[in-house]
């Protein structure tokens, strides 16, 4: 099954995105990602974070455009001001490098990781229940 993937990261008064139609559970990895970047700048500046996101989802999403896609996307949003990570990965999906990522960045910079079921998955589930 081909999946979607979102990714976005939000700073200051400006936020990025990043999209996929095709490989969107690779989205998971930019948070793996990001702790690595987090390790490597001290203080990052906006143009920093700028420059990691543009780099990252090009080498996570093949064919990746800059604007969201619809459907049921595997997704990520990484919030810079509130410090804030929120992802919709599945049990499945939850890898133990993603699992990681998560603990060190809730405890060594103090990031809030937060599962969240978008609304389009929420959709597809209504629409799918007793299908199967």
């Amino acid at each position: 099954m081909t999946t979607k993937g979102n990714l976005e990261l939000r700073i200051s008064h400006e936020t990025l995105y990043a999209s996929a139609n095709a490989d969107g559970d690779r989205a998971y990895e930019i948070v793996p990602g990001f702790l690595d970047f987090l390790d490597k700048h001290e203080s990052p500046t906006i143009d920093q974070y700028k420059e990691w996101f543009r780099a990252a989802a090009k080498e996570i999403l093949n064919d990746y455009s800059e604007k969201l896609i619809r459907g049921v996307p595997c997704e990520v949003i990484i919030d810079i001001p509130r410090k804030l990570v929120l992802h919709d990965a599945s049990e499945e999906r939850f890898t133990p490098e993603l699992e990681n990522a998560c603990i060190v960045l809730e405890q060594k910079y103090n990031y809030q990781i937060l599962k969240f079921v978008s609304s389009a998955v929420r959709d597809y589930e209504k629409e799918h229940a007793g299908k199967e």
